[in-house]
């Protein structure tokens, strides 16, 4: 049966840049908020208090889990085109 590898990593927006986190960035990196605190993170993000759009302006956490490869990284060409960077990736963990 192959390993289970977790890779963690954040993200925040790129300098006073105005943008909403990216959440097709989630579909397309195969990703997901790594705790409740950054799924908070990301709905600020997009809709702020009072449900106006709001850009965010921490650092969200995110896990992808790879079956059998260690070797994914973040597309992190394709994060700055949405106007956030990817600030640390950790080495991936076995499950």
């Amino acid at each position: 049966m192959a390993k289970l590898w977790i890779t963690r990593y954040r993200v925040k927006p790129i300098g006073d840049v105005d943008t909403i986190f990216p959440l097709d960035m989630l579909r397309y990196d195969s990703s997901r908020p790594t705790s409740q605190d950054d799924v908070g993170g990301i709905h600020y993000g997009i809709l702020g208090r009072g449900g106006e759009w709001m850009k965010s302006d921490e650092d969200i956490q995110l896990s992808h889990i790879e079956h059998g490869d260690k070797t994914w990284k973040p597309t992190t060409e394709r994060w700055k085109s949405f106007g956030w960077e990817v600030v640390e990736v950790d080495d991936p963990v076995e499950k």
